[in-house]
């Protein structure tokens, strides 16, 4: 059996997303719905010609306890800026159903990792509608270990004038000779691709858009109000030449003399030891 093992299958989206951006350099901004805890985070900002990152989620209570962890830069990013590009990233992290439409989550590309398998179908629909429909992003990338969904993808092309391509992604490499751990569903609108029918499917979302701008706590998890709230805003500014952090070569302590028989220190031992007894 061999000892050879991968990264975790997360792990392994998230770089398959990264990559796929950077060789699409025309898509500039990235919809992360159902982000979790934001670590896809250190992928897609590292990706150069990325300008702005949204992140979805409806679970508020991982949203916060993850703040400071993913979401927020790190110190060497606030004081360097991005490694790998002069271009500064906006990070917005929302919490909310993404099945509303809010104009603030438009975006060239969206992601749906791990997600869509674990909704009913019903609001797998809406999210569909809203997604395809409303926002017509450039591309949407939608990882899944149910190859049974392969019917809602031609549902998705069928409907909403778009394409579909799929890739694979393996776990360990014991498991390869039993077939792929899982899926990627790429999603591309058709070219000159008039999808009539994809507008009269969400034709009720244009007439009742939601597009709320109000961040007030009380938002927060409130399905019944179906409002989109914005809980914090981060941006990473570009690297520049100014900002390259200094370096620092390691110091050569032995040219540092230290006489401990000196008379000096023989003294301060004295002194140290006279005190001592005078407590006593």
């Amino acid at each position: 059996m061999s000892a050879t093992t991968k990264s975790p299958l997360s792990t392994q989206f998230y770089r398959w997303v990264q990559s796929y951006l950077e060789r699409n350099q025309h898509l500039t901004s990235l919809t992360d719905v159902g982000c979790g805890n934001g670590r896809m985070l250190l992928w897609t900002k590292a990706v150069p010609q990325i300008e702005k990152i949204n992140c979805i989620d409806t679970d508020v209570i991982i949203l916060r306890n993850q703040m400071d962890r993913y979401f927020r830069p790190n110190l060497y990013e606030k004081l360097f800026g991005r490694q790998n590009s002069v271009l500064p990233v906006e990070i917005n992290v929302f919490q909310g159903d993404i099945a509303v439409p809010d104009d603030r989550l438009r975006a060239d590309c969206f992601t749906l990792i791990d997600m869509i398998e674990h909704l009913q179908f019903d609001h797998l629909e809406n999210i569909s509608r809203t997604i395809f429909g409303y926002y017509k992003p450039k591309s949407v990338i939608v990882s899944t270990p149910d190859p049974g969904l392969d019917s809602w993808a031609q549902y998705v092309c069928i409907n909403f004038g778009y394409t579909c391509s799929i890739d694979h992604v393996s776990g360990l490499p014991s498991s390869e000779s039993y077939g792929h751990t899982a899926q990627i569903i790429i999603f591309q609108p058709k070219p000159d691709h008039v999808a009539i029918q994809g507008d009269f499917a969400c034709f009720d979302l244009l007439i009742n858009k939601l597009s709320i701008n109000e961040q007030g706590p009380e938002f927060l998890g409130d399905r019944v109000l179906r409002r989109i709230c914005l809980m914090n805003t981060f941006m990473v500014p570009g690297f520049t030449a100014n900002n390259v952090p200094t370096e620092y070569s390691n110091f050569d302590w032995s040219t540092i003399s230290v006489d401990e028989t000196g008379p000096q220190l023989q003294q301060q031992q004295q002194q140290c030891d006279k005190t001592t007894m005078d407590t006593d």
